[in-house]
């Protein structure tokens, strides 16, 4: 600025410059004092010659006097203020001057005919802009400037040296203003006035190039501000030599910019040879010299060369100290520069180190708030995030953030890039929407404060679009990523490192959304260019080719991407070290390659030697190194290690939650891979705790549209599949098939293997012509968007060839899997578990053609590999082997069928125990479903195998103790082990789950119209009730106990002359039924099997009359043969028999059998019918309660008012939950409805009279008293008899499609009409059931009359001791090997020790005669077996026809 002034000044002659001061200054009033005169004129010589010790005295004096006109005082105020300036910056006083100056010039203006005056005053207008300038009033002196530039203009003065000077200073002016456009315009014209008065060779032009220069800079207008400094550099060089500070200043600015430019290797050369200058001319401890070394330093860090660049930082350091001392601040940003270069060598201690010397000293030396203290923090912020300590980065940038914004304000461009540091930590912490929350303010401010071409506004963009893309919002990160690329290639140039940066950010997106092609050819043009401008050693250039390798990756291509791996490997080592960071990230991708390959053991040996060196480099709670043991945990799953691969992954996920936290991404991604652990392991309920969990999170963490999310839900739908419960399993992965369609698109493959699981649901529901349809589709996509060899269209072809297969299409299914075989061999290699599942398919598509040898061979090599890569616990093992030996099987390779059978049936008994440990009820039943193919045919390889060696009676007795009642027994022996050893938290839960499970029942029997509560919802909270009962029932035992008893067991319980029988049912390869007889006495050395006869056999005799079928004629002879007369070798007349039935056993009373016309197997034996012969093992005594409750004489049509008026005495409170959701219409059905069983009544009391005389409890329900209500209300009291006397019923598929009652309870699931639940087929006939029965309405808030079997399994019945159903058909159901599914699994599973029950429909009369027999012979003091066997007996004798009496049977 003074030299800009000078040269106004020096324009005009020492005798003009007084002339013009004498004539401006002075008016007539003093001009006869002379003397004022020559002080006044002493005092401006004195001023404009720099005396101002002089003039200030005297102008002081005569500023305050009075005579002087406006122009006169003006003047003098101004050359004082000016002096003031020079001398005493304190006692300048601008406002006054200011004031005085507005003051004139609005009065006056500026003369228009008097040209010497009218200079003075622009003179005067130049030296209010410096005064004005010197105080940082930069408004006002732009204001002076300007009227002093329009009135040179109106003078035409404008081609002379102070109009060039002057726009210089205005110029000037408008920088300080910030109004760079102004500034710039203003500049060129001074440097075309200046070039016409003087040429370019001068200082002057030095001066407006440097203006120019400013401008473009701040304009970001970078090549323009090379050609400035172009020039200035020729110039400089001209007027000074090369050896200038002036022209090396200009060489300083000129690298500056090529390194902004991102042309580094210019800014090198130009860099190097300032160094070499400076050091000649300047000397090696000059400031100026470690400046730029130190420039030098970073150039090398910018291209990769970081070794260098810390040998440069470290000589900086030495020198500065030794010049500087250790408190000097560039000597402390020399250190800052030290500790960059460790950071950037991945030496994260040493960088800390060094930071925090530097922080330290800042703090002392120059506070908290000064700028250079909150970057040496933020620095410190970004080595605890190398170092992994994102927590501690958050908490440092936090506290940059809040000082950057009380220092500095909100719209510094610093405290906008902390702003951005702390987006950054958030991220990190897998804080998502905090992050896009300041993300989102960053760049608004930035756009603001840098405009919307500036870099740095484009970078906060990039962030933004990194932050959409952790968010899983793919497309409207490409949305932002699309804009950035093209703003970069306008503001800077293709060749940009910020350019190819964005253009790789860009390619990650389309690689996220699925466009693979695309991916890789913007991939394959930032290496290109990448190349050009970085060189082949350049980290950022190695790190693109890791990003290209993982894009050939994705395309399958994998053999490319580990070419290009191996050259990254080879290239970082030599580049950086094997230590760093990014060498391990490089090798971590390598291993992924050769994993990708099937090269499972070189993937090991790598990722080994990753976790290894990691160990060393990183602390052990790095992020990153917990990533490599998680990879680790990957490469050991491969392998089918799931037990290694689960301890590792058990290890990992506790670290990652202490460093990460819960909510983290990543650890929510390692809590995938432990699910996943679990599921390939087989522990399926682990698998689906974990995955329930992890959905849970990831919606709340990262949101229902994030890949992460409906990838879980793939997870979870598999792990639905694997339990058996394929609907939960379909309604899952629609769910991510549709927010996987929404988010990513029709053609990606994530999508694409969304449907591909879609089709498999179906398809595991039976719905295969919709599989198929599916899969047509995804196999053309994938061949579409991948390739033929990748193996994700190889697994899709695997899936359409199981769909062939399924619809008898064998020859093209066949012909896929051929094709899909050889190309996986050849892709995967033969020990990769994926070929081992294609050999596999390709097995049972030799098995489906028929051609078994082929098959045998092809299931022989499975099975030896998966027992080699898998092990022999694997699922996937015993399947192969469970395939094996039906092949086997059917070659008629007996032995070695049945040794592989028994070796997978127990295998999978001791996974079942152990899995139902922890499993509820409905996931028991879905897995049993899912796995019962490995027992299928189980009996009959013992019975064909040739060697009948004695293990395999035993095996198959074993096998019928385990699975028969397998899942009612362990609901039994659950809820009994809550009941006698549950504390009182865990009875209160069993009671609350049994209340919503009944609650369940009758909610789902309503249309979806008339439910008022989400059944959904209700079913998850008694899972969840059910699953927390399972882990508390852990303190108190063992439910699962007795499927772990065996026939040895049982042996022990038998006296000398008892015989235990397990009857089995088995089915052949040829769908016919068997049954045999598992016959076990004590002493023996092992049971006997015994075959007996195919169901066709019996079936003819079975459809006879029971007349006919349990007299002496020859149906019933024909019956005894079949099934008793086998048996008589090995047993004795007289003898205890306990047999348990299987099959159509259950449906005869075995013991009423006849052996000639007066004489019953019952009679010859003493005859024991168990549910199962374990029943022996167990001690159940049972506390007698002298109490009964009757039922009898019930009227089954009622009035509105009596239906309302009995329920009424039953709202309970803990009722009241069901008691909300009854009611029943809608049906118009013609039947007749339940006659009243005129017997009952009478039975009913006299059997209370019998039982009171004993002094028995007894409490009667009659006629319209017997409701539903009355029955519901015995459930969790304890009973010692309940009689009810009253229609009982089971109606098979057909009748129930044309029951009112049934079908209206289907409610919503009448499309599976052919699977009506048997529970809901059966039951008994209450009070006022006519109605309901009917499809009449009800009233609401009563219950409907008819008690099914179903209800009564939701009761607690455990205090009862025996239940007499005194009705028809009350034995009958679906049998199956849980036995029978109707009223006699009801009551066992609501706790009821014994059941008196009827076969067939019996006369009411001969039923009322039984059952008062039978409660005689109990007062009279009988056991219930022998006061049961004596009535029978009774019965007999008066009733002589089997119908009458055989059909009562009595259930231990």
């Amino acid at each position: 600025m003074e030299f800009i002034l000078s040269r106004i000044m020096s324009s005009l002659t020492r005798i003009s410059l007084i002339a013009f001061l004498s004539l401006f200054f002075f008016s007539t009033i003093y001009s006869q004092e002379s003397q004022v005169d020559k002080e006044i004129d002493e005092a401006y010589r004195n001023a404009f010659t720099g005396n101002y010790e002089q003039a200030i005295p005297v102008l002081k004096k005569y500023s305050e006097q009075k005579g002087f006109d406006d122009s006169q005082h003006l003047s003098i105020n101004i050359v004082l203020n000016w002096s003031y300036l020079a001398t005493k910056k304190d006692s300048v006083d601008v406002d006054k001057v200011n004031s005085l100056s507005d003051a004139y010039f609005a009065k006056y203006g500026i003369s228009k005919n008097d040209t010497v005056k009218s200079k003075g005053e622009i003179f005067l207008l130049i030296m209010l802009g410096s005064i004005n300038d010197k105080v940082c009033n930069y408004e006002k002196m732009v204001s002076y400037y300007s009227l002093a530039k329009k009135h040179y203009e109106e003078y035409q003065l404008t081609y002379n040296v102070p109009y060039s000077a002057l726009l210089q200073l205005l110029a000037q002016g408008y920088i300080n203003l910030n109004d760079y456009e102004l500034a710039f315009d203003t500049g060129e014209k001074a440097w075309e006035v200046n070039s016409k008065l003087f040429g370019e060779i001068n200082e002057a032009s030095l001066k407006i190039l440097d203006i120019l220069y400013t401008c473009s800079i701040k304009n970001n207008i970078v090549e323009k501000s090379i050609e400035y400094v172009l020039k200035y550099a020729e110039i400089s060089k001209e007027l000074y030599g090369e050896k200038n500070t002036k022209y090396i200043s200009s060489l300083v600015s000129l690298y500056q910019l090529y390194s902004k430019l991102g042309e580094t290797q210019k800014a090198l050369e130009i860099n190097l040879s300032v160094v070499e200058l400076e050091k000649e001319v300047l000397g090696e401890k000059h400031p100026d010299y470690l400046t730029s070394l130190s420039y030098l330093g970073l150039i090398y860090n910018n291209l990769g060369d970081f070794h260098k660049a810390l040998v440069i930082f470290q000589k900086v350091v030495e020198l500065a100290e030794e010049l500087l001392g250790e408190k000097h601040p560039d000597y402390l940003t020399s250190l800052d520069n030290l500790s960059s270069g460790y950071l950037r060598l991945g030496e994260y201690q040493k960088a800390l180190e060094i930071n925090m010397k530097v922080v330290e000293l800042r703090k002392e030396i120059l506070g908290e708030k000064h700028p250079d203290y909150l970057t040496s923090l933020s620095n410190q912020a970004l080595i605890y995030s190398g170092l992994g300590d994102y927590q501690k980065a958050l908490e440092i940038n936090l506290h940059v953030v809040e000082l950057g914004k009380d220092v500095l304000g909100e719209k510094h461009p610093y405290y906008i890039t902390s702003l951005g540091n702390l987006a950054n930590d958030y991220l990190y912490l897998g804080s998502l929407h905090e992050a896009l929350e300041i993300q989102l303010k960053v760049v608004e401010i930035g756009k603001d404060v840098l405009g919307e071409k500036h870099p740095d506004y484009l970078k906060y963009l990039n962030n933004l679009a990194q932050v959409y893309s952790d968010l899983g919002d793919y497309q409207k990160a490409l949305e932002i990523d699309l804009k950035v690329v093209e703003l970069y290639k306008e503001v800077l140039s293709e060749k940009h490192p910020y350019y190819l940066t964005s253009l790789g950010n860009l390619a990650k997106e389309y690689l996220n959304l699925g466009s693979l092609n695309k991916a890789l050819e913007i991939q394959l043009k930032v290496v290109e260019i990448g190349k050009e401008v970085l060189g082949e050693k350049h980290p950022d250039y190695l790190s693109s080719l890791n990003n290209l390798a993982q894009v050939y990756s994705d395309l399958g291509e994998y053999q490319k991407a580990l070419e290009i791996d191996l050259k990254v490997v080879e290239l970082y080592k030599e580049v950086l070290s094997e230590k760093h960071p990014y060498y391990l990230t490089s090798l971590g991708n390598l291993a992924k390659e050769y994993l990708n390959l099937g090269s499972l053991n070189k993937a090991l040996e790598i990722q080994l030697k990753v976790v290894e060196i990691g160990k060393e480099v990183l602390d052990e709670k790095h992020p990153d190194y917990l990533r490599s043991i998680n990879n680790l945990a990957q490469v050991y799953s491969h392998l089918g290690n799931y037990q290694k691969a689960l301890e590792i992954d058990l290890q990992v996920v506790e670290l990652y939650k202490e460093v990460l936290g819960e909510k983290h991404p990543d650890y929510l991604m390692i809590l995938n891979n432990l699910a996943n652990d679990y599921l390939y392991l087989g522990n399926y309920p682990k698998a689906l705790e974990i995955s329930l969990n992890v959905i849970k999170l990831r919606k709340e963490v990262l949101g229902e549209k994030h890949t992460d999310y409906f990838m879980s839900l793939n997870n979870l739908a598999q792990v639905y599949s694997y339990l058996g419960d394929y609907k939960k399993s379909l309604i899952t992965i629609l769910e991510s098939v549709e927010i996987c369609k929404t988010s990513l698109g029709e053609k990606h493959p994530d999508y694409l293997t969304s449907l591909k699981n879609l089709a498999l649901a179906y398809s595991a529901l039976g719905d295969f012509s919709t599989a198929m349809e599916i899969d047509l589709k995804v196999v053309e996509l994938f061949k579409e968007v991948l390739d033929e060899r990748h193996p994700k269209y190889l697994s899709s072809l695997s899936c359409l060839a199981s769909d062939y297969s399924d619809i008898g299409d064998y020859p093209k299914a066949l012909e896929i899997y051929l094709k899909v075989e050889e190309i996986s061999k050849e892709v995967l290699g033969e020990k990769h578990p994926d070929y081992l599942e294609c050999l596999s398919n390709l097995a049972y598509g030799y098995s489906d053609i028929g051609n078994n040898n082929e098959a045998l061979e092809k299931y022989k090599t499975v099975a030896e590999l998966r027992k080699e890569v898998l092990g022999e616990k694997h699922q996937d093992y015993l399947t192969s082997l469970n395939n094996l030996a039906l092949t086997e099987f059917e070659l008629s390779l007996f032995d070695s069928a049945l040794y592989h059978k028994i070796y997978v049936t127990r295998e999978f008994q001791t996974r079942m125990i152990e899995y139902f440990s922890i499993l509820t009820e409905n996931q028991r039943e879905f897995f049993l479903n899912e796995y019962s193919y490995l027992f299928r045919f189980s009996t009959l390889f013992v019975e064909k195998a040739s060697l009948l060696n004695p293990e395999s009676g035993c095996f198959v007795y074993d096998f019928s103790l385990f699975s028969k009642g397998l899942l009612l027994n362990t609901n039994i022996d659950f809820e009994k082990l809550i009941a006698e050893k549950g504390t009182s938290e865990a009875k209160a839960k069993f009671d609350e789950m049994k209340l919503r499970k009944l609650e369940i029942q009758r909610i789902s029997e309503k249309p979806i119209s008339e439910r008022f509560l989400n059944l959904d919802s209700l079913i998850n909270i008694v899972q969840q009730k059910e699953t927390e009962l399972i882990k508390l029932s852990k303190e108190y035992g063992d439910y699962t106990r007795n499927l772990k008893i065996t026939w040895k067991d049982v042996q022990e319980n038998l006296n000398d002359n008892d015989v235990a029988i397990e009857f089995v049912e088995y089915p052949t390869l040829s769908d016919t039924i068997k049954y045999a007889a598992l016959v076990l006495r004590k002493g023996w050395q092992y049971p006997k099997m015994i075959s007996l006869f195919r169901k066709d056999q019996i079936d003819e005799y079975l459809s006879q009359n029971e007349n006919e079928i349990y007299s002496n004629g020859f149906v019933g002879k024909q019956v005894k043969k079949l099934i008793w007369e086998p048996l008589e070798e090995v047993i004795s007349l007289g003898e205890r028999i306990y047999f348990s039935p299987a099959g159509i056993i259950h449906q005869l009373a075995l013991e009423n059998l006849s052996v000639d016309d007066s004489t019953t197997l019952g009679d010859q034996y003493q005859m024991y019918r168990l549910s199962s012969t374990k029943e022996l093992v167990f001690d159940n005594p049972v506390s007698p309660i002298r109490s009964s409750v009757l039922f009898g004489g019930l009227e089954y049509a009622m009035e509105d008012a009596d239906m309302k008026k009995e329920s009424k005495k039953y709202e309970f409170e803990k009722n009241r939950s069901y008691l909300a959701f009854r009611g029943n219409n809608n049906d118009t059905t013609k039947r007749s409805g339940w006659e009243y069983l005129k017997g009952t009544k009478p039975e009913v009391e006299q059997i209370s009279q019998l039982m009171r005389e004993k002094q028995y409890k007894v409490k009667e329900f009659t006629g319209i008293s017997g409701n539903e209500e009355s029955f519901k209300s015995l459930s969790g009291e304890p009973h010692g008899i309940i009689h009810l006397a009253t229609h009982g019923f089971f109606l098979p598929i057909e009748e129930s499609l044309e029951n009112p009652f049934i079908m209206q309870r289907m409610g919503d699931l009448q499309q599976d009409k052919p699977f009506i639940d048997p529970m809901l087929r059966a039951g008994l006939i209450m009070s006022g059931g006519n109605r309901a029965w009917l499809g009449e309405k009800i009233p609401e808030n009563v219950e409907d009359g008819v008690l099914t079997a179903k209800e009564i399994s939701h009761m607690d019945l455990r205090g009862t001791d025996m239940v007499v159903l005194s009705a028809c058909e009350t034995g009958l159901g679906v049998v199956s090997s849980e036995g029978v599914f109707g009223l006699q699994r009801s009551f066992k599973q609501a706790g009821v020790n014994t059941l008196v029950m009827s076969l067939w429909e019996v006369n009411d009369d001969a039923t009322k005669f039984m059952m008062t027999e039978f409660y005689s012979n109990l007062a009279a003091g009988d056991d219930k077996r022998t006061a049961f066997l004596v009535a029978k007996q009774k019965c007999r004798e008066k009733f002589k026809e089997p119908s009458y009496w055989a059909g009562f049977i009595m259930l231990n």
